[in-house]
């Protein structure tokens, strides 16, 4: 017993005299920096030893990073556990220095506790570095899985998703019942993927698709809990919640379900070709490219089943994630702004009429829906926050940054700045989008796009490292909004206030509403005609 306490009695010295020791050390860096453009010469609250300002920062990390900006600046520099320094941007001018004048120095992204998991040293698309293989990914989702003739072949996909959509809202109408709108989004954006992916809808269903995407969902839950502990220092890695354990169990679910889901494709495939079918590329899904590029001797960059299992994840995630979330938020500021939501159905109805319901060749000629959806990603980006890691040693803005030395781009912020949007910046106001213009990466005018092109609004980041879902997450919101709009009033059922939605967030790898959406539609046009 005394032994214990002894031992206990030096540890607890050794630790008191460790953090004293880092304290004052980092006053007297503080006060006597060896250089007046490191990352020390720029604004930086007072920090605690060792966990740095972790205790500066909550849930929803964008708030309290935009609270900073307030006091320090659109540039200033923070130490977050075991993150080491991080440079934040928190205005457009900031955003294109670091994103287009420094790109290079800052396309990779910072690693994340638990993705050993899930046998792909690679990364995936998400995390592997700036090199051949994540450039050989971009090219391939360029030019074949996102590509203008792969998104037109998938047309049908998306149109029968959207009136199964509308059908279901439509029956919940008749029987007089609330729809939960997040629940309901969500399956179509599953769905739509699901299909493009492996040709199964996966809502509804107890088949694979299904499994694979429940666990998916517990995957990015978990991998959420493990990375927000383990910020706070390295000794989370005792994995004291168990969070660990359960990512590695599944994962290893995930990989199995994967591996069934592929060998049917595979299967099918064999059959055909034996049945006289050929090499047939039409109407073939995601994952039929991605096995046969991994079969491909000749291809730039040799894929494995692990490599093409965590790209189909990461495809997945980026696709729903985005599409869901972003709907449920431009919904629920209709619902909240009576006239904004009149007048998208009065354009609509000027263009489609009311014989049929919205299509995704109606939205180029439907400019007031587009801006709709611009000014819901401009307030409410559902990745609030671009991350990026510093691979090179650079000078940026006359500060000296170090290899290794995290970026964190404040989307949600600059979204809000005055300086880019002088007309009421905190008000949802989509005329704005029909009257400014912005300044695009070739320095040219133009109305402000969400395409990366204006620093002013990235909801999806921009450049290289731009979201990979994008070229598919942008039809799907713009054509449900304008069907739901077309097809339905809203009344919303449980909120404190019947006339208006309670627009608190939810914090997670991406932001959603906090409280579920219950709405009953009220029919306005029939989708089933």
């Amino acid at each position: 017993m005394m032994d214990f306490l002894w031992a206990s009695f030096l540890l607890l010295l050794w630790l008191f005299s460790y953090l004293l020791v880092r304290y004052f050390s980092l006053q007297r860096r503080r006060k006597h920096p060896t250089s007046t453009t490191s990352l020390g010469s720029l604004p930086s609250p007072p920090a605690l030893p060792i966990i740095g300002h972790l205790h500066l920062l909550g849930p929803l990390m964008h708030r309290y990073l935009h609270r900073l900006s307030n006091r320090y600046g659109p540039l200033f520099h923070l130490r977050l556990g075991s993150l080491g320094s991080v440079v934040v941007a928190s205005s457009a001018s900031m955003a294109e220095e670091f994103l287009k004048t420094h790109e290079l120095s800052f396309t990779s992204r910072p690693g994340v506790s638990g993705s050993e998991y899930s046998g792909d040293e690679t990364g995936g698309f998400t995390l592997s570095p700036y090199g051949p293989y994540w450039k050989f990914l971009k090219k391939l989702s360029v030019t074949r899985l996102f590509s203008n003739k792969m998104l037109q072949q998938t047309v049908g996909i998306r149109r029968e998703e959207l009136l199964f959509f509308l059908d279901s809202l439509y029956r919940k109408s008749r029987a007089g019942e609330a729809a939960d709108l997040g629940l309901a989004l969500t399956a179509l954006s599953n769905n739509v993927i699901s299909r493009m992916l492996m040709s199964e809808r996966c809502s509804g269903s107890a088949n694979e698709a299904e499994k694979c995407r429940e666990a998916v969902e517990e995957i990015l839950e978990m991998t959420w809990k493990l990375n927000t502990l383990t910020t706070w220092g390295h000794f989370w890695g005792f994995d004291l919640f168990g969070y660990r354990k359960r990512l590695k169990v599944v994962h290893r679910t995930y990989k199995m379900l994967m591996e069934r889901i592929m060998d049917d494709h595979e299967r099918k495939e064999k059959q055909r070709r034996e049945m006289g079918g050929g090499e047939v590329k039409e109407n073939e899904d995601i994952m039929d490219i991605l096995l046969r590029v991994s079969k491909d001797e000749e291809a730039e960059v040799k894929m494995n089943r692990d490599n093409v299992r965590v790209f189909i994840t990461d495809i997945f995630t980026a696709g729903t994630e985005t599409s869901s979330k972003a709907l449920l938020w431009a919904l629920s500021e209709l619902i909240n702004h009576p006239q904004i939501f009149q007048k998208a159905r009065e354009e609509i109805e000027s263009i489609v009429g009311k014989s049929r319901v919205v299509e995704e060749s109606d939205i180029p000629n439907l400019p007031y829906l587009q801006a709709v959806v611009k000014e819901t990603l401009r307030l409410h980006p559902v990745a609030p926050v671009i991350i990026r890691e510093c691979s090179q040693d650079c000078r940026v803005m006359g500060v000296d940054i170090l290899k290794g030395t995290k970026l964190f781009v404040n989307v949600w912020t600059i979204g809000r700045d005055a300086a880019s949007w002088p007309e009421d910046p905190l008000e949802f106001r989509p005329e704005r989008f029909l009257t400014m213009s912005g300044t695009d990466q070739n320095g040219g005018g133009g109305p402000i796009d969400i395409k990366g092109q204006h620093f002013q609004l990235l909801p999806f980041g921009r450049g290289r490292r731009m979201c990979l879902g994008y070229p598919l997450a942008i039809p799907v919101i713009q054509a449900t909004l304008a069907a739901t709009v077309q097809c339905f009033d809203w009344k919303p059922v449980g909120q404190p206030d019947p006339s208006r939605i309670k627009m608190e967030e939810k914090d997670g790898f991406t932001v959603s509403l906090a409280h579920p959406l219950h709405c009953i539609p009220v029919p306005h046009l029939n989708p089933t005609v």
